[in-house]
């Protein structure tokens, strides 16, 4: 083995994630998307779907010993579109960003309320 890649395989070696890690970010998402689909159901949310994005969703780019999870919730924009109908784009932004703030308050940071997610 050349120098280079004796150099290539140290460095992925210290940046890729073992399968024990990729485990635990893969129960996170499970664990994370259960809680906010029972909080969803509870209060009679509907969404399109939750799935992680970013470095821990399609792509897999995390680093090992470094990672954050995003997850993307899809709303149906027809559940919104008579409240929003005829709004200037102002109001708009004004009408969304307040729906959004009370999904988000009323729903998501409500659904993460156990020990475990507040300094993991």
């Amino acid at each position: 083995m050349t120098l280079i890649n004796t150099i290539f395989e140290e460095v992925l070696e210290d940046i890729i994630p073992t399968q024990r890690e990729l485990t635990l970010i893969n129960d996170i998402i499970k664990k994370l998307t259960k809680l906010l689909d029972e909080k969803a159901q509870q209060l009679e949310i509907k969404y399109t779907k939750i799935e992680p994005q970013g470095s821990t969703g399609i792509k897999q780019t995390q680093l090992k010993n470094d990672f954050d999870i995003d997850l993307f919730i899809g709303l149906n924009y027809e559940l919104y579109k008579p409240k929003y109908e005829g709004l200037s784009k102002n109001k708009l932004k004004k009408a969304s960003k307040k729906d959004f703030l009370n999904l988000c308050n009323n729903w998501i940071k409500k659904s993460l309320t156990l020990k475990e997610f507040r300094n993991p």
